[in-house]
């Protein structure tokens, strides 16, 4: 907090503290103040409209952050993260090493590179491909992916505008040789579901 505060180069304003140690509600951190618990995430990012928010817990599980990212899917907000503390031992700033939540982050197990499989390689080539959540830390990250595996079209499907539009110019600016189709709607509609990727 105090390098957000005095460095300005990072362009961060913090808004305030969420905490679930209840002691500390309402006190103050180098003059910001907490502002409620994990529980209260939602109501506060809808009334204080960040555009990100920062997990500074030391070595968040992929379950908290599942937790976390599941709470904050209907707003549109940031998630980012901080590194382990052994990385935070080796570079001073911390603000400069603040990141993107990744899908290495949310898994319990080893990622598997998906592209180093020959046999899911052949179960994708010239195929249309159907990514739902395409705006999402994991479908974003399955879009990446499958644009490996030459697919014959990627379907994004996504409820929220500015996650689609992210994650089709990152792939569009790439200059794949095959269609990517950004599509916005929700999976649980599903008269849009069929006729929106039906006739895709």
């Amino acid at each position: 907090m105090r390098e957000m505060k005095t460095r300005p180069e990072y362009r961060r304003h913090p808004i305030g503290f969420v905490d679930d140690q209840v002691t500390l509600l309402n006190q103050r951190i180098h003059g910001v103040r907490v502002l409620g618990t994990l529980g209260d995430l939602p109501t506060l990012v809808k009334e204080h409209k960040p555009e990100e928010v920062v997990v500074a817990v030391p070595d968040a599980t992929p379950t908290f952050l599942r937790d976390l990212i599941s709470k904050l899917e209907p707003y549109e907000v940031s998630i980012k993260t901080l590194p382990s503390i052994k990385e935070l031992l080796a570079d001073e700033s911390t603000v400069s090493q603040i990141r993107n939540v990744s899908l290495t982050d949310l898994l319990t197990r080893a990622p598997v590179n998906l592209a180093t499989i020959e046999a899911t390689r052949q179960m994708v080539r010239g195929k249309s491909v159907l990514i739902t959540g395409a705006g999402g830390s994991i479908g974003s990250e399955l879009a990446r992916q499958i644009s490996l595996l030459e697919p014959h079209a990627l379907l994004l499907y996504e409820r929220h505008e500015n996650s689609l539009y992210n994650i089709h110019k990152e792939l569009e600016d790439q200059g794949l040789s095959f269609r990517v189709c950004p599509i916005i709607g929700d999976v649980t509609d599903a008269r849009r579901l069929c006729m929106r990727v039906g006739g895709a």
